[in-house]
């Protein structure tokens, strides 16, 4: 099995007594003109809109080894509204942890991966996640037999939570 190899991936990782995982899109893919063209008006009309488009060779959806010159400008795309669920998850953690009342002497943590709405990459981010914030480790297992991880929140598209769900079972993580 040959992991996804990007130039960069993006990783949101924070320590905590608890880690909550997460495999979310926040870069995605324009691969039609059709897109691409209705794209390029909402960016003429809308003064950014929240979207910025970003080249293929820059950023951690980047090429996949070999795929560098397949697609057309624009190639990937980052909208407001995805980051939104990436925040959203990072605020909600830090309400909770300044809560005493609701965790008491128990910091919640997170470990969270941009999928790009691929699923080789959402592959690759969980089994990051099930080895923790180091190396991808082949043949994960528990060292010392319990885990901080508690489970993996997955991406909202069914083409990355598929897999996901397949991986996650294997080890008897919750999803």
């Amino acid at each position: 099995l040959q992991l996804v190899q990007s130039y960069e991936d993006y990783e949101y990782f924070k320590d905590g007594d608890i880690i909550i995982g997460g495999v979310i899109t926040i870069t995605t893919m324009f691969d039609d003109y059709t897109t691409q063209a209705r794209f390029e008006i909402i960016l003429e009309t809308a003064s950014i809109g929240g979207y910025l488009v970003t080249n293929l060779r820059k950023r951690g959806c980047s090429s996949h080894r070999g795929e560098e010159n397949k697609l057309l400008y624009p190639e990937y795309v980052q909208s407001i509204i995805n980051y939104y669920h990436l925040l959203n998850f990072m605020f909600g953690i830090g309400k909770i942890n300044l809560n005493p009342s609701i965790l008491p002497n128990i910091t919640l943590g997170y470990h969270l991966y941009d999928s790009c709405k691929d699923p080789r990459k959402a592959v690759k981010s969980v089994l990051q996640i099930l080895s923790g914030p180091r190396r991808t480790v082949p043949n994960y297992y528990c060292i010392n037999g319990r885990s901080k991880l508690a489970g993996i929140i997955g991406d909202y598209h069914s083409i990355t939570t598929m897999p996901i769900a397949q991986i996650l079972g294997v080890f008897g993580y919750s999803q």
